[in-house]
This record gives C-alpha cells, structure tokens and sequence, in this order.
C-alpha cells in the first residue's frame, strides 16, 4: 500500500465489476456498459457534480479497452499536449493500434482554440476523447465536439452507493484493511449523507478520521460519530455558485415561488446562501417573480420584494437570509397573474415586426395652436369630466383597434366546466369561445323550446296590456297589478331577480345556442333525468347531436335535479368520466 496516495486515489475502481453507482448508464445491459465490454467505445463527455465518479469511470475504461490510456488537466495543458499525444498515438512503435484514448478532465476549462485542436483527430477517430466536466457540456463545450460525442450526465452517488464504498475501503488492503479499526454502521451512513453524494470527500473524511485517532487500550482505532463530525465538519453542499448546479439551484428557486410551494422555495433559498450565492442576487430574482408571475394579482408583492432588495444591500448577511426568506414566502404565497407580462411581450414582438398604425389624433399631443389647428388632440374626452372618471373613446391606432394585450382571465387554462341548468348554459357559451378540458351538462339549458301558439299569444296580449294598463287605471297601479301578475306566472328565478336583470334573463333564455354547440371541441358528457320538464330530454338529443365529441346518460325516475334524484348512479358516471383527471390530480 502507497500510503502518500489519498485514499480516494487508491479506491478507484479498475473494472467495470468494482465500479459502484451510475447504474442508469452503466448498469448490466445499458448501451455504455456494453460499448465498454465490446471494445467499441466512441468520444465520450461525462458530466455531473464533484465525486459522481468521472475520473474513476475514465479509468475502469482505461483498463478495459485495448487503446493507450492518456491523461491531461484542462487547467495545466494547451494545445501542445494534444500535439503530443497525436504523434505518440501514431507512432506505431509506441501504439499499434494507431488509436489512443485521451482523458481530459476539466475539460469546460479548454478555451475555443484548444477544444479546435482537438476536433480532427476526434473526427477521424485517432482520439477517442473522454471529456469530464462539472459543467453543462452543451453551454460550455464545442459544439461540433458535442455532435461527434455521447454525452452522459452522472448523478451524485446515494447514500447506499457511498456507504458500501466505505465498506469496501475498510475491508481491502490497499485502502484501510491493514488498521484495526472499530466503526458503527451508522456512523458509516452518517459518513455517507455528511458527503451528499461526492465519494470523496466522503473516502478523505474517512481516512482524517483513521489517521488523526489514536489507538485504543483495546488494540483498535475507534471512529465515533463525534469523531467523524470533527473530521468532516458540515454537510457537504452540491452547489457551485458559478457553475451548471447554481443556474439549476436558481431555476427550481424561482419555479418553487411561481408553483406557490413555500417549504420548496426556503429549501432553495437555503441551498443558494449555504453555496455563497450573492443575496442581492437573489433578491433580485424575488423582484422579478413578484412583477412577472404575482403581477397585478397582487402588486403588495412588488412593493414587498424592491422592499427587501433594498434591505438585503443595506444590512447584508447573516441577517439578510431572514429579509430574503420572508420576501420569497410572501411572492410564493400570493395569487399569481403573468397577464402583464404577456402582455408587454406581445406589445413588443408587434411593434418590432407589424405596422402597428399612427397614433389617433384625438390624443396625439398639440402644444401650439396651429398643431391643434391642424387636428391634434381635437375631440378628446377628458376622462375626470364624466362619471366614475372614465369615458369610452378610441385610444389604439385605427390598425390595432380590438386588440387584446392585458388579458385579465389568462390564468383559467383549460378546465373542467360542470354546469346545470343555467349554468350549462354560461359553460356551452365558455366552451365554445375557450379551450376547455372537459364539459358535464347536467340537465342544462342552451336549446330554445318550442312554444304551442297559445303561448305566444299570451305573451304578446301580456305586453299590449302593460301599453294599456297604465292609461285605465294609471301608471302607479298599474305597475303593482302587473307585479302581481308576474309573481304569479313568471318562474322562481325569474321572480327573484328585478330590474334589468329580469330583461337580461328573458332575452339570455330565448336565446338559442344550437348555432355554437359544433364549436366545441372537447369531450362533453350529457347528464339528464328522463322526467325533466325544465330542460326535457330532447334538448339533450339534440345537445348530442351537434356536439362533436358527446355522449348522453339517462338516468329513470328523476327530474330536472337528477343529481339529487339519483345521487349514486350520478356520481358513479361522473367519477367514470373523470377518472383519468382525479388520477393525475392524485
């Protein structure tokens, strides 16, 4: 055993068997273990954070295949390395195979002319190239050596993957086999869940811990959990403040406050500060998540983050973690709106690529008299003259006119509409104007009946007596006669209304809406008591018909409420058509 090589060095594995992990890439039968096994390997960029496993996947390649196994640290070497290696690799007393492996760790840190050197012996095969990087290749690595590479992304190591390399490092001879060493099994996992995922920091702690402990009246080196914290200290972050993990770190911070999750908001907000992120920085992620997804649904949260941006910058840490964790849980909190940020993008995108018309003259500015003269700002409505400060008049240009940017209603996406009676008819009008998921009619209204003639003339002999009441027994009594007359034939609903609202509600029955039900596109399900007489069954004939995708339930022995008249059969087929929808929710 070497011991001046850290322990980590000397634990790497030499064969694919030894090599602990990454299963998902190199597990039995996935494509890079059996390219290995094959001898057919080709350019290689391995990425993933500190102690995944690049070097030592690297080297259980190096001893697999046949090819010459080169070396290089893209912090210390230049093109001439490269150079080197080319001419080794063909020379044919020094390699037969004309072929050599190159290992390039750190490969992110090669810059443009470095990486173009490399380019035409991987692309005639003279290199087989195996790139390690922390970083994301495609944001730092050469396109072109990325279209002739596969790229394999490598995930920090589990606990369990860690904890059985420990096991091992005690048990062999060129690790910690020859110490007589006591160690709990969780004092081993401790070690493991301490490293999050780096194997060495995990194998250096360990050996500090062999190294610095002294030997027991008992003969062995005893490694307690307080021995261990001493050796390792604090849990080790995955975090790179300038690296691939804090843009992803930034990401899911960012989307956590957009999903309104709090608890997953502070967990990286944590992460961020415990990586020594800047908090101005973050606070300026809050400020821009409160004006792009909280927006005018709340605009306290605006107030509240540029608040705590300006704090954080005056106070700075530790203190400012509390400023930036009460600023991003308030913004996760808040209902969420990004009209106006849709809004402003499409403004925008028109402006820079439509004629979006002249300005109406109306409210074009006019400081002289002769600009006035010549039209400018003649017949604009000065909105504080008119009641309630507002006054209906043209302000787009006459191209734009009927333009929506600010969308107030952006954020219903697709649902799931249930409506009965009325309400099916409000979610036939919403369906067919909007993208809906689903629709349930429950004995819905939307067909216009057809009336025997008796009813139109009761109607219109109605309407000539409200014209000629008045003038027999004048208007006063007339309108509390014909009240009465209402309150006795009008409908409940019809009834509990007054005003305007009445007229509304008689000219939104009549109103036929056959016209519109092809319109809508997604899957409706008609639901109908068989003894309706509200809505009868034959408007759900006809609802089924001109819908596209519809199919129509009867339900025996209910009424216009078959909801109530036959609860269980109701929800049986309510949850049957809904199924999928409670699943994904569940």
């Amino acid at each position: 055993m070497n011991e001046k090589e850290p322990l980590a060095f000397r634990m790497r594995p030499k064969t694919l068997e030894e090599y602990v992990g990454q299963e998902h890439v190199i597990g039995p039968g996935k494509l890079l273990y059996r390219t290995i096994k094959a001898d057919r390997l080709s350019s290689i960029i391995l990425f993933g954070p500190p102690g995944c496993g690049k070097t030592s996947l690297a080297k259980v390649i190096s001893e697999t295949t046949k090819y010459k196994f080169y070396k290089i640290n893209a912090v210390t070497a230049g093109v001439s390395d490269i150079k080197r290696v080319v001419e080794e690799t063909r020379n044919y007393m020094m390699n037969p195979t004309g072929k050599s492996i190159l290992f390039i760790d750190e490969i992110h840190r090669f810059n443009k002319l470095q990486q173009d050197a490399l380019l035409p012996y991987v692309e005639n095969g003279t290199i087989i190239l195996i790139g390690a990087t922390t970083e994301n290749p495609y944001f730092e690595v050469n396109k072109a050596l990325i279209s002739r590479s596969m790229v394999i992304k490598l995930n920090p190591l589990t606990e369990e993957d860690i904890y059985k390399i420990l096991k091992n490092a005690l048990e062999r001879k060129d690790g910690l086999g020859e110490y007589s060493i006591k160690i709990e099994d969780s004092t081993l996992r401790k070690i493991a869940d301490i490293s999050n995922g780096d194997v060495r920091t995990a194998l250096n702690g360990l050996e500090i811990a062999v190294l610095t402990t002294s030997m027991s009246s008992d003969g062995y080196i005893h490694i307690t959990d307080e021995v261990i914290k001493n050796s390792i200290q604090n849990r080790k972050a995955i975090f790179d403040k300038n690296g691939d993990t804090h843009y992803d770190n930034i990401s899911a911070f960012i989307k956590s406050m957009r999903g309104s999750d709090p608890d997953a908001t502070l967990l990286y907000l944590a992460r961020a500060l415990n990586g020594g992120e800047d908090p101005v920085f973050l606070a300026r992620r809050i400020v821009i998540c409160a004006s792009e997804d909280v927006g005018l649904a709340d605009p306290q949260a605006l107030v509240i983050a540029t608040s705590a941006m300006q704090a954080v910058n005056m106070i700075g840490m530790p203190e400012a973690r509390i400023i930036l964790a009460e600023a991003a849980v308030y913004v996760a909190n808040c209902k969420k709106s990004n009209a106006t940020y849709l809004g402003i993008n499409k403004a925008l995108e028109d402006v820079a690529n439509s004629d979006t018309g002249e300005i109406p003259m109306h409210i074009r500015n006019a400081p002289i008299e002769k600009m006035r003269e010549l039209g400018y700002n003649e017949g604009y409505l000065y909105p504080h003259d008119y009641p309630g400060h507002w006054v209906e008049q043209q302000y787009l240009p006459d191209k734009m006119v009927d333009t929506k940017y600010y969308i107030k209603d952006e954020n219903i996406e697709a649902p799931i509409l249930i409506g009965h009676s009325f309400g099916g008819r409000v979610s036939i009008l919403y369906a067919s104007r909007n993208k809906t998921h689903k629709v349930i009619l429950v004995d819905a209204a939307g067909i216009k009946p057809k009336r025997p003639l008796k009813y139109y003339l009761k109607v219109y002999s109605f309407k000539l007596w409200k014209k000629v009441l008045p003038l027999v027994i004048g208007k006063k009594q007339a309108e509390k006669t014909i009240e009465s007359y209402r309150r006795k034939s009008g409908s409940a609903d019809y009834n509990a209304l007054t005003g305007i609202m009445r007229n509304i509600m008689v000219k939104v029955v009549n109103e036929d809406l056959k016209a519109v039900l092809p319109k809508i596109q997604c899957p409706v399900l008609l639901l109908w008591g068989k003894n309706d007489t509200a809505t009868p069954l034959r408007d759900a004939r006809i609802m089924e018909k001109l819908i596209p995708d519809a199919g129509l339930v009867v339900f025996d022995d209910a009424g216009h409420y078959s909801f109530l008249d036959k609860p269980y059969e109701f929800n049986t087929v309510l949850q049957n058509f809904l199924q999928d929808d409670i699943k994904r929710k569940s």
